[in-house]
């Protein structure tokens, strides 16, 4: 009997061993997951001043909201430590100004944003299926900026700009099984852009980009 009960010990030692292997396994290795969104990027402001700036006085619209995607890869350190990074499409933003002060001058621009981003993740698991996470890091972005106007703070008609400011967010992910994830997160990419001058005829503007998210992924 008391064999019989150092074999079950034993047994039940050797299963819960097993079982920390199978779980340090899942929580260390390579993933990678698409999501899409809605981001939204503010530039109606500054262009706004710069108008009036130049002495305009006009009526002004914006789109200021786009569908934004992403596709990431990264490697999970341990169950708190993940790098990731990809390619990321932040959408595109148009604005129109009509004047009456001159009276029928146009104001178009369109912007158009995508990049590659690098990012250091922290995660809390809060069961075996779901986790919190936080993550920063850097967004190397291409912007594109078109524009066509009448009289009023003409720019060039085209000009690009290039930089590499700080990104941020925050999220949540669901696991189905230890392959298969979902993922919502809310993310900020600061600054992105160059601020108009004083009297917009330089400049692509320059605003926050905020994008709320949800994707699926796989953990190899």
């Amino acid at each position: 009997m008391k064999q019989k009960i150092q074999m079950t010990m034993i047994a039940a030692g050797l299963v819960g061993c097993m079982s920390s292997a199978a779980a340090l396994a899942a929580d260390q290795g390579f993933y990678a997951y698409v999501s899409a969104g809605v981001s939204d990027s503010d530039r109606k402001d500054e262009t706004d001043t710069a108008l009036r700036n130049a002495g305009a006085v006009f009526t002004s619209t914006a789109d200021a909201r786009d569908t934004a995607y992403k596709i990431q890869v990264g490697y999970q350190y341990n169950r708190n430590l993940a790098v990731e990074g990809g390619y990321v499409d932040l959408g595109k933003y148009t604005y129109h100004a009509l004047a009456t002060v001159p009276a029928g001058a146009i104001r178009d621009g369109n912007v158009k944003i995508d990049g590659w981003n690098l990012d250091v993740v922290g995660r809390l698991p809060v069961s075996d299926a779901v986790a919190v996470f936080g993550k920063v890091g850097i967004v190397s972005y291409d912007l594109s900026y078109t524009s066509q106007c009448t009289v009023i703070a003409c720019p060039s008609p085209s000009r690009s700009k290039r930089g590499t400011p700080l990104h941020y967010g925050l999220g949540v992910d669901w696991n189905f099984n230890q392959s298969w994830f979902a993922r919502v997160e809310y993310e900020v990419y600061e600054k992105v852009g160059e601020a108009f001058s004083t009297t917009g005829t330089t400049g692509t503007s320059r605003a926050n980009i905020n994008v709320a998210g949800i994707g699926i992924g796989y953990r190899f």
